[in-house]
């Protein structure tokens, strides 16, 4: 019999796990709260517990370094330091804050890990959310730019203006399921699925013994699904209105904020990214959204083994339209159709 587990954006569907003899290879699945959201790893693994366990001690490491809500983390650090004076980092980090740099540079600034202040200005850090005024909105606005971080492989960070700060969270989660995935293989598992709320990262055969099966859920039908995608290999990520978010005279507004703007991405209910790793799919997963089909086709381009599925509003009243996406082309939706309720053979085969 299959199951489901049921998380923000995406899915999988899984089947129990067998029965396992003694002092052999075996599945096992740990539930963990970490990095602000809930963590699912399973794996198969001789020793798996131990495994498992393994896996969560990197996923704390990493949150004691990448965190901003904790004053002891090293991006903290960065954050309190870095507009005085170039502020060491360990190589790990640098890298990080390296690559998001870089996919903000891709993306014209889509993706800006400086969004912080607009992201606590409408209230989605500490979920108090608010209409900010025009004038909280233009506040923010003038302390977020990715242009004004710098980085050296010998000095470390500086900010070049006051009020700059680093936020890692559209990046940070699926580089902690690769960790976390890596560890796994270290520690003799040949399977293994790692779900951070949605970012998602396999390796190897489910434990029906084919492909990870994700499922796209509907972002305005509660347990309704949109497509399947099977993985043996990646990760997958999807950035949506429908995780966090509020209503306001009848409109709403998502969490993911466009950094050019100030405002919440609108029209654009989801994009679900699968690539070659979970970073990978982190990072565009939320660059695509705000950037959409049209303009976020150029980025997708240059990250080879990427595939995205583009999910907008369509003219009608709950309408939705979907765009299938790949690093070497696009394959559009035939036709719009209202609600796009269930996987059809008229969605585009993307994956």
């Amino acid at each position: 019999m299959r199951r489901a587990w049921l998380l923000p954006g995406v899915f999988a569907l899984l089947a129990a796990h067998p029965a396992r003899a003694a002092n052999e290879a075996a599945w096992a699945t740990q539930v963990r709260h970490a990095m602000g959201t809930l963590w699912t790893v399973e794996a198969h693994a001789p020793d798996v517990e131990r495994a498992l366990d393994a896996a969560f001690d990197e996923v704390r490491r990493l949150d004691a370094s990448l965190s901003t809500y904790r004053a002891d983390s090293e991006l903290s650090r960065v954050n309190r330091e870095a507009a005085r004076d170039w502020t060491p980092v360990s190589a790990e980090t640098r890298r990080l804050i390296g690559r998001a740099l870089g996919v903000a540079a891709e993306s014209g600034g889509a993706f800006d890990p400086t969004v912080g202040p607009l992201v606590q200005a409408w209230g989605f850090k500490h979920l108090d959310y608010r209409m900010p005024d025009p004038g909280a909105i233009a506040a923010a606005r003038a302390r977020v730019g990715w242009t004004g971080v710098q980085l050296s492989e010998a000095r470390g960070v500086r900010f070049m203006r006051p009020g700059l700060e680093l936020d890692l969270g559209a990046i940070a989660k699926g580089y902690a399921v690769d960790r976390a995935l890596a560890v796994l293989r270290a520690r003799g598992a040949d399977a293994a699925r790692v779900d951070a709320g949605g970012n998602q990262g396999v390796f190897g055969p489910s434990p029906e013994g084919g492909a990870w099966v994700f499922g796209i859920r509907h972002p305005r039908r509660e347990g309704e699904i949109l497509d399947t995608v099977p993985l043996t290999g990646g990760g997958i990520s999807t950035s949506g209105d429908d995780q966090r978010g509020f209503w306001h005279e009848g409109v709403r507004y998502g969490h993911v904020l466009d950094p050019r703007t100030g405002w919440p991405v609108r029209g654009r209910p989801s994009v679900t990214v699968v690539a070659p790793d979970a970073e990978t799919a982190d990072a565009l997963s939320t660059a695509l959204l705000v950037l959409g089909s049209s303009e976020g086709e150029p980025l997708l381009a240059r990250h080879p083994g990427c595939r995205a599925l583009f999910v907008s509003e369509g003219d009608a009243t709950d309408s939705l339209e979907v765009m299938a996406a790949s690093s070497d082309g696009r394959a559009p939706m035939a036709a719009r159709r209202s609600g796009v309720a269930r996987k059809s053979r008229s969605l585009p085969d993307w994956r």
